[in-house]
């Protein structure tokens, strides 16, 4: 299916009206605009219940998002994305 996904935030409140943003992603992993960086996968940590005592098992996982560095980055602009306002639909 040759199509753009949509993604749509619904906590999103603006002041100026709305908003979108275009975003670009290659056919590498390397052509990307932001980078998932996940350097603990899965974590158990073991608890004991507050109320029960009974056991818990909880999981976390640490990770990190990062800008493309090999792009040029200027300004705070990121040259994989465009955000844009919306005016007068009506």
């Amino acid at each position: 299916m040759n199509g753009m996904k949509v993604y749509v935030d619904p906590y999103y409140a603006s002041s100026v009206g709305q908003m979108y943003v275009v975003g670009y992603k290659g056919t590498s992993a390397y052509d990307a605009g932001m980078y998932y960086c996940p350097y603990v996968p899965l974590e158990m940590v073991r608890a004991m219940g507050e109320n029960t005592f009974q056991p818990k098992i909880a999981f976390k996982t640490r990770y990190g998002i990062a800008a493309n560095p090999y792009t040029a980055n200027t300004n705070g602009a990121n040259v994989y994305y465009r955000k844009t306002n919306v005016a007068n639909l009506m």
